[in-house]
C-alpha cells in the first residue's frame, strides 16, 4: 500500500498580499514609524493644554494635527 503525504509550502506574505483582491494599501496603514519630536517647551505646553481640552492624549492630538495639516 502506498500513501501520499501532502506537503505544505511556506507562505510568502508579500506574495500573498500582492495576489490579494483586497486593497493593497492596507498593509501600509498597519506599518508604523517612530519619530522623536523636539519642540520648544512653550509649544509643548500649549499643545498639552489643547489636548486636555479635547480630552485626548497629547500623542493623539499631535497625530490628529498632522493629519489635518496634510489634508
Amino acid at each position: 500500500m502506498v500513501m501520499t503525504v501532502k506537503v505544505k509550502k511556506g507562505k510568502d506574505i508579500e506574495k500573498f498580499i500582492s495576489g490579494a483582491a483586497a486593497d493593497k494599501n492596507l498593509a501600509d496603514e498597519t506599518e508604523q514609524k517612530t519619530f522623536l519630536l523636539r519642540i520648544k517647551k512653550s509649544l509643548w505646553k500649549a499643545a498639552k493644554i489643547k489636548a486636555q481640552q479635547d480630552e485626548v492624549s497629547l500623542h493623539d492630538w499631535i497625530i490628529d494635527a498632522i493629519a489635518q495639516k496634510l489634508g
